[in-house]
């Protein structure tokens, strides 16, 4: 959690990781809902970051389990997801305004995630009978890969560089089994 002074704090994360967070987020609002003691504005407060972790994995879950074409009805529903969590969100930002919190910026991946519903909306009203998947622009899921490749590639020369990337990511990889196996006293 990285926090500026004056400014929204925000989670240094990617995208597989934002997911294992709204996880824990619907599990822990989840538990923290059912304890005594909580004012009703609380209850309230609560119900909104639960439904938000809800909504946001139902979307995030909604287009990763599909492939790059969506039904209508798969449309219907993850654009239904993604206005819950829209709305989740502004409540959130609204209340923490009003106690002069600095939380819950829009950040540009929420603005950009509320735009796939415009045209989620545009495949509804023309009744497509197929929709493409907002997932298909995606990388979340490839960004630790992508991210340990790319510090490789800067380190041996431009010359032939599909072939060399590769033979350095394998000999990289034996050294780390190796190592792995040497560690755990694996034959």
């Amino acid at each position: 959690m990285h926090a500026a002074r004056n400014a929204h704090p925000w989670l240094g994360c990617k995208g597989a990781d934002t997911i294992t967070i709204l996880k824990w987020l619907r599990f822990y609002t989840g538990l923290q809902r059912e304890q005594p003691g909580w004012s009703l504005g609380d209850r309230e407060v609560l119900w909104w970051m639960l439904c938000g972790a809800k909504s946001g994995l139902a979307f995030s879950q909604g287009i990763h389990g599909h492939g790059i074409w969506l039904a209508p009805s798969c449309v219907a529903h993850c654009r239904r997801s993604l206005q819950k969590f829209a709305d989740s969100y502004a409540y959130l930002a609204h209340h923490c305004l009003q106690k002069k919190w600095s939380l819950f910026g829009m950040v540009p991946k929420i603005h950009a995630w509320v735009h796939f519903r415009t045209d989620m909306d545009d495949c509804t009203n023309d009744s497509r009978d197929q929709a493409l998947n907002p997932a298909t622009f995606d990388c979340s899921m490839a960004e630790d890969f992508v991210g340990k490749i790319s510090r490789h590639s800067r380190r041996i020369p431009f010359r032939h560089i599909e072939r060399q990337l590769l033979q350095s990511y394998l000999v990289k990889t034996k050294t780390a089994i190796n190592r792995f196996l040497k560690n755990h006293r694996v034959k």
